[in-house]
């Protein structure tokens, strides 16, 4: 299993790391060692190959890596590094298997005529297709981040909880495998208008789950105009719940835009990080959800309860385009 980690530097693609795990090797052990990896770099976000399928993306799940799988062949992505080689828009490390595997890759033809890249029929291309891989998708997608997880905390840390809250936002959004949840209370602080993400959760719909949702008596805090249940249409038996008022999501989701201006608000410094929600975003794929480029997986359903909780927390007349009130 390999793995390799870069950042884009002065127009350049700049390969930080490398990791290498030599079989045999216990899978589960091998993810855990490039998860803590990742985790040292900030890495939230990977992209694999096919090999494996969904077990892959499953295992990093766990550790709170959101993968994707690439959509090209590793001839294309050998095609694409040679002319940013070139042109000197490639640092590599010093590594003397990478220099080795890349200079033993061959351009074939078949009896067809389709050009291909890959290593000799005796050789190997583990490393140069991980640092391949980083490098030309780096030079890809040169947009900025629009996110950063790091903006949600406190000089790094989780921020100190207040005795009291105004309202209780919690936030339920739906795929077709399972459920994810958000939970935020908005607060005035010092006439800021503070938003802190108290809890997340991520898995399967169950019976108590509009219980388990609303219930924010764990955390100790007062809240002082109640509980505001976001959900998705049709979900609120009979208009509403006995214990808060309620609003349905119409189309399921929120528009580009709507999403792009909850991040705009993170930028800023006003949405935080609780210590419960902090330390799930190190089991839950959350990084990735809140790590992201602007029209990047803006329907992720983990992502949309976030976000969608930070616009009804700070919007106290929420967009009917895509919302109607019910209780």
């Amino acid at each position: 299993m390999t793995c390799a980690i870069g950042h884009l530097g002065n127009g350049a693609s700049i390969l930080d790391h490398l990791t290498e795990i030599k079989a045999p090797f216990s899978p589960d052990v091998a993810v855990l060692e490039i998860a803590d990896v990742m985790r040292r770099f900030g890495v939230t976000r990977a992209i694999s190959d096919k090999y494996s399928g969904e077990w892959v993306k499953a295992r990093f799940g766990e550790h709170g890596i959101l993968v994707d799988t690439s959509a090209k062949p590793k001839s294309d992505i050998y095609r694409d590094l040679l002319p940013m080689i070139n042109s000197g828009r490639v640092e590599l490390l010093d590594n003397m298997r990478l220099s080795s595997q890349l200079c033993g890759l061959e351009r074939r033809t078949s009896r067809q005529g389709k050009d291909s890249i890959d290593h000799t029929r005796d050789g190997r291309d583990d490393l140069i297709n991980v640092a391949a891989g980083v490098l030309t998708q780096l030079d890809l997608d040169r947009r900025p981040a629009l996110v950063k997880q790091s903006a949600m905390m406190d000089e790094g840390k989780p921020i100190t909880l207040p005795a009291v809250i105004d309202t209780f936002v919690a936030v339920l959004c739906l795929d077709d495998k399972g459920m994810r949840a958000a939970k935020t209370p908005p607060l005035d602080q010092a006439g800021t208008r503070l938003l802190i993400i108290l809890d997340i959760d991520s898995g399967p719909l169950h019976p108590g789950i509009i219980k388990a949702l609303t219930d924010f008596t764990k955390f100790e805090i007062r809240c002082r105009y109640g509980t505001l249940a976001v959900v998705p249409e049709g979900f609120a038996p009979n208009g509403g719940f006995k214990s808060c008022r309620a609003i349905e999501i119409v189309d399921g989701r929120l528009p580009e835009l709507q999403l792009l201006a909850a991040a705009m608000l993170i930028g800023e410094g006003l949405v935080k990080l609780g210590p419960l929600a902090e330390e799930k975003a190190k089991s839950l794929p959350f990084g990735g959800a809140l790590n992201f480029r602007a029209g990047e997986n803006i329907d992720d359903p983990l992502r949309c309860a976030i976000l969608t909780a930070i616009h009804v927390a700070c919007d106290e007349a929420p967009d009917t385009r895509f919302m109607k009130v019910i209780g």
